[in-house]
């Protein structure tokens, strides 16, 4: 968050360059991303989705490796995503959220990820917006029972996220295309 003064500090002279690894118990489980908000610079005239995605200037990118080397990138993510507040969204809300381009990435291949950050220095940055990112990074089990103590199964899905996690204001489920977090919908949280 470029609000933090550490982090405008940092950045006033140079770039951040984070890199991640995750891991989970074993190949049982998988890991859900999902962009709560994120507001990184992109280059002008990108757009968000489709045959020539959004070329990022900063951005977010996921992996695998074997040993020490990267088998698999997924594309970069940056631009813009407006946090939900699942408690009190309106359809308007969704909609709006639909036009901010994908917000989840899932990896179900391995049980272990790598997750890169970019974000450029603004020493040569004439836009004044604060960048910021917000990541909700959930461990899924990849099959449950429906008499399951602790797991509870997602909708559109077979995988199962931890029971404590439905209703928590965090998307935890955002299967299929992660527009619609339903382990947090209204009908269900009420």
């Amino acid at each position: 968050d470029e609000k933090n003064p550490v982090t405008s500090n940092i950045l006033k002279n140079k770039d951040i360059s984070c890199h991640l690894e995750l891991e989970t118990h074993n190949t049982d489980y998988g890991f859900h991303i999902f962009f709560d908000e994120m507001d990184l610079d992109v280059e002008e005239n990108s757009v968000l989705d489709g045959p020539k995605p959004t070329t990022c200037k900063d951005y977010v990118q996921f992996g695998r490796d074997v040993l020490y080397f990267t088998t698999s990138k997924s594309r970069k993510f940056c631009g813009f995503r407006e946090r939900l507040f699942y408690h009190n969204a309106t359809q308007a809300d969704y909609a709006r959220a639909l036009t901010q381009g994908n917000r989840l990435f899932i990896e179900s291949a391995d049980h272990e990820m790598d997750v890169w950050l970019k974000v450029k220095s603004t020493q040569y940055r004439s836009i004044k917006r604060k960048r910021h990112l917000r990541l909700i990074v959930t461990v899924f089990k990849k099959g449950c029972q429906s008499n399951d103590m602790y797991w509870r199964k997602c909708d559109n899905t077979n995988y199962c996220v931890r029971k404590g996690h439905f209703c928590d204001n965090y998307a935890n489920c955002g299967w299929p295309d992660g527009e619609i977090a339903s382990d947090e919908t209204q009908k269900l949280c009420s």
